[in-house]
């Protein structure tokens, strides 16, 4: 079965919330995990905040930003899907950032 990773959750992951520890339990049941190529400029962007912010050391945010890049198997781009998502933004009241997600579910 294919997944959708969420940033969010995928960040989680890798910094072993235990929040997302169901996350972690269902990614790996998946057969193949995708994300919406907005997935990488929002992790490295949390990443620097734990660093600007969170004195995070930068090779640890480097290192963690590699584990969390590597959870998706494949990058689907938004150029392919941003009238849908931008559809769906107008009617559901959110926004483009997520639904391009939704759409790929």
């Amino acid at each position: 079965m294919t997944h959708v990773l969420d940033a969010s959750a995928a960040i989680g992951i890798v910094l072993e919330r235990p929040q997302a520890a169901f996350c972690a339990d269902i990614l790996a049941e998946a057969d193949w995990v995708i994300a919406p190529d907005l997935f990488v400029p929002e992790v490295a962007n949390a990443f620097w905040k734990y660093h600007h912010f969170e004195n995070l050391p930068l090779d640890v945010c480097e290192e963690m930003l590699e584990l969390t890049i590597a959870l998706s198997d494949d990058f689907v781009e938004s150029s392919g899907m941003y009238k849908e998502a931008f559809a769906l933004a107008c009617s559901t009241h959110h926004p483009v950032y997520d639904t391009l997600y939704l759409v790929l579910t």
